[in-house]
This record gives structure tokens, sequence and C-alpha cells, in this order.
């Protein structure tokens, strides 16, 4: 009956005419991000930093979600510990702190000090200023994640899980990773807190990839 179905990710698409959807009938409509909100903000980002008493020169990583089973909270906290370790054995000084934020996300699911629960916020284009890498570690539901789009608009990598379309968001300019791979995803954050130059470049690739494919326009 309908004229159109809309989705806003390629793999909802996909599945959905792998079951009888009608494929002549699909149009995909990727979610959009407004490019005035989501941007670098040196103001906004010191003064966050400044709230959570973290100088300049502490590396924040954050993870943006709500706590259910399908975030897999689990597997980052395995890659968190394996990062925490690495730099300890390397004896490496770059300070990295790791920011959860979301509802139902407590100190309850770490006791690790490099982990800092922020609980549920509503100023993340702040906290997107702020923080230098994003990741997400979902382990399944994802159509099109805002918060990658959100984080590659205001200029920081983002590593993923192959979830939904996350990898095709990110394109060449992030670093995805397996579903419940720790190692992998440990890894990719390791490969970007040691280098500042990559960081800064992928930074403004993402969003020049933003601004070109899902600006709100």
């Amino acid at each position: 009956f309908p004229h159109s179905i809309i989705y806003n990710s390629n793999l909802s698409a996909e599945q959905h005419c792998n079951v009888g959807y009608l494929s002549k009938k699909t149009k995909i409509i990727p979610n959009g991000f407004d490019l005035q909100k989501f941007k670098p903000d040196q103001h906004r980002r010191q003064q966050l930093r400044e709230e959570l008493g973290v100088a300049e020169s502490v590396l924040l990583v954050g993870h943006i979600s709500r706590l259910h089973p399908m975030k897999d909270h689990a597997t980052l906290l395995r890659a968190i510990d394996r990062v925490v370790d690495s730099l300890s054995s390397t004896g490496s000084k770059q300070e990295v702190l790791f920011l959860l934020i979301g509802q139902g996300v407590t100190s309850e699911l770490s006791t690790n000090p490099a982990v800092h629960f922020l609980g549920e916020r509503s100023d993340i284009p702040k906290i997107m200023s702020a923080i230098d890498i994003v990741v997400s570690s979902s382990a399944w539901g994802e159509g099109f994640p805002n918060v990658i789009g959100e984080a590659m608009a205001s200029e920081v990598p983002c590593v993923v899980t192959d979830v939904g379309d996350s990898a095709y968001i990110v394109g060449k300019y992030g670093r995805v990773c397996s579903v419940g791979d720790d190692q992998c995803i440990a890894n990719s954050i390791l490969q970007l807190i040691e280098n500042k130059q990559e960081r800064e470049t992928v930074g403004k690739q993402a969003r020049k990839r933003i601004k070109e494919n899902y600006s709100m326009d």
C-alpha cells in the first residue's frame, strides 16, 4: 500500500528487503546533523575541562550511550582496561581519562580510576567539543548511530564496531572493529592516543565527510 518506504540506514533497508519489503519502494534518507551545533569549539572545550578539573594535556576518550546490553559496555570496559595496562607497561606519560556518559551508566560498572562516569547529560555538543576520541562499542541494534555523526561533525575521530551503518558512516576516516573485539578497540584507541597528527587530520576529514553527506541541509 505505501508509496515509499523510508529508512535512515542502508542496513535497515537491506534487512527489510530480505524479508519481502519492496526494494523498488525503498528510499534511504540518512540522519542529518546541525554543523553549527556540532563543531569544534575551544571555549566549550575549556568549559567542560574546567568543570571536570581536567588539564588540557589530558586526553579524553568518550563513550555516550544509555546502559543497555546492545551498547556492550562490557566489551568497552575490557578495552579500557587493556589501554590503561598498555600505557602503564610502556611508561607512557600521556594521561588519559575515559568519560562514560548516559542514562544508567554509573560507577558500579568499573573501579578503574581512569574511568569517569558523568551520568545522563543534555549538553552533548559541549562534551563533543572537549573529547579527543569517541568510541561506539555496540553489539547489535544500531541503524544510524547519531553519536558517530555528532562526533565526526565536531572533528572527533571515532573507533566503532561494525554494526548498522557505523562503518559506512566513518568511511576512511575512522577505525572499525568486529563486535566484541576488545583487543581491536583497545589497539585502535592506543594508536589514536599516540598519534596527535592523525587525530587532527582524521578529525578534519571526518567533519568534511559529514558536511558533504550528512548535513541537515
